[in-house]
């Protein structure tokens, strides 16, 4: 059950921290398609109440329409201080 837990993980976390440009494919789809992952089960751990109800919209939306993907920043796929953290705390 662990190796399944580090699969997803590892397979889950590039579409949160991660660029189109870096990735080669586009990021955020996972939430755009309603997919709850074990990233983002983690990172609603850590999110305050504003970042769960924009969450809440993707799913519900299933489009960013309403609510900017936040690493489209133009640095290049640098994660955000939040994203870096907990993807540090998934990943150690």
């Amino acid at each position: 059950m662990a190796a399944l837990g580090a699969f997803q993980l590892v397979d889950g976390l590039p579409d949160f921290t991660s660029s189109e440009k870096v990735l080669g494919k586009p990021v955020g789809n996972d939430l755009r398609e309603g997919k709850v992952t074990l990233p983002l089960v983690y990172a609603l751990e850590q999110a305050s109440a504003e970042e769960r109800r924009r969450v809440g919209t993707i799913l519900r939306d299933r489009n960013y329409d309403q609510v900017p993907f936040p690493l489209d920043s133009g640095d290049g796929g640098a994660p955000n201080s939040r994203t870096h953290r907990i993807s540090g705390r998934c990943t150690a």
